[in-house]
């Protein structure tokens, strides 16, 4: 089974990724300078106005708050399209001999995509996680700053010394990302944002993440001193894919060992609050000394019967009924909440 916030955690890694689009703005300066004549003072202008693109983020958090995380990544994928797509028309020639203000205006739409891209990420995820806020954070903060090497390298890999190719697909992928994004963001409920989490799943996502970055590090430094052939480059480029094919590990529940969904039940306060989660595992109950069906300590819980009888569960304030595949069971004492 893959749940709602795993599997929007992992859509987020690519979402963070795409904040970094800006960090590659090294790419751009020899083509305005060479190609379009621009003086570096022109070109600083630029990268100054991408700047204030991708850091003036207020109105994209009030939009967050007011309307979620779907519609920010809907602007995110409207501001990335429309920027970088310009942009590329701009240096590509189709839009003939544009001014240096033109180039900044374009590359400041693009870049203010990055906010509302870090708002749907980030924010979501601190929601999604309440217990591992921390985590979620450093692991999306992190390929904030990952993607900047992440897009150099697929730029030396597959496109280099074509930036008008580059920048097209800097207006189509982090576009396509921000549109699956909203299909699948998801600012989870209350009670489920009660459920215990299982860190093996963030611990296997930050080692991943280091993997990466010892591999990111690695490519630099061996292209940098040894210099690495366009095979060698494509090659790095392509293991990027494999590294974050790898995180698709982290939604899958029945492999990562997470709890049932149904072995969940949530004590509420007067005022439905969700005051306590108590989780109950049907196959620890079944594997341990058990007290039997119907309480009779001699009469111990087979595999047939598992599935045809139901079994009493002592609580501290009364007894429930948990039925065989995760749910309570219907009658007094059972909880407000069945989960399936």
């Amino acid at each position: 089974m893959v749940e709602r916030r795993w599997l929007y955690l992992v859509i987020s890694i690519l979402v963070s990724t795409s904040c970094a689009v800006n960090y590659a703005f090294a790419v751009l300066t020899d083509t305005l300078k060479n190609d379009f004549g621009f003086s570096q003072t022109q070109v600083d202008f630029v990268g100054t106005c991408g700047n204030l693109g991708q850091y003036f983020g207020l109105i994209a958090g009030l939009v967050y708050d007011k309307f979620g995380p779907k519609v920010s990544l809907v602007v995110a994928a409207t501001l990335t399209l429309t920027g970088f797509g310009l942009l590329a028309f701009a240096l590509g020639g189709v839009i003939p001999h544009p001014s240096i203000y033109i180039i900044a205006i374009f590359y400041f739409i693009g870049s203010h995509s990055q906010p509302w891209l870090d708002n749907a990420s980030v924010v979501t995820n601190v929601h999604n996680f309440p217990q591992n806020t921390g985590m979620v954070v450093g692991l999306g903060k992190a390929f904030n700053g990952l993607g900047a090497s992440v897009f150099s390298v697929v730029y030396s890999g597959v496109f280099e010394p074509n930036v008008v190719a580059y920048l097209v697909f800097l207006a189509v992928a982090p576009t396509m990302i921000a549109l699956v994004g909203a299909i699948f963001a998801v600012r989870v409920s209350e009670e489920d944002r009660q459920k215990p989490c299982n860190n093996a799943r963030l611990y296997y996502g930050y080692g991943m993440t280091t993997l990466l970055m010892i591999y990111l590090a690695t490519i630099s430094i061996y292209d940098a001193c040894k210099g690495l052939s366009a095979t060698g480059r494509a090659l790095g480029a392509g293991g990027l894919v494999l590294f974050y094919l790898c995180y698709g590990y982290i939604p899958i529940s029945f492999i990562s060992g997470e709890p049932r969904e149904g072995a969940y039940k949530s004590r509420r306060d007067s005022k439905g609050d969700v005051v306590a989660s108590t989780r109950v595992h049907y196959s620890t109950l079944k594997d341990s000394a058990n007290p039997g069906i119907n309480g009779d300590p001699s009469h111990n819980i087979s595999d047939e019967e598992s599935s045809n009888h139901l079994i009493h569960v002592n609580h501290p304030d009364r007894k429930e009924r948990l039925l065989p595949n995760g749910g309570w069971g219907e009658g007094e004492g059972a909880p407000d909440e069945h989960h399936p």
